[in-house]
């Protein structure tokens, strides 16, 4: 075992360089194979909330 995967294994945090070289988890796997699919639930979800903001705006000042 490397210097950089006993630091990781022990908890500590490590530096980016270190994490770049280190083995990923499960869960960091799961992240990188659904990344794209992520983003585009985060852009659906920003465009909801920008289009309810705008009705609530025209609702108060009773232009709808």
């Amino acid at each position: 075992m490397t210097k950089e995967e006993e630091k990781f294994r022990s908890g500590q945090s490590p530096s980016w360089e270190e994490r770049i070289t280190a083995p990923k988890d499960n869960y960091e796997r799961w992240i990188d194979r659904h990344n794209h699919k992520l983003e585009l639930v985060r852009t659906i979800g920003s465009l909801i909330a920008a289009t309810t903001g705008v009705l609530v705006f025209l609702k108060v000042f009773n232009i709808i």
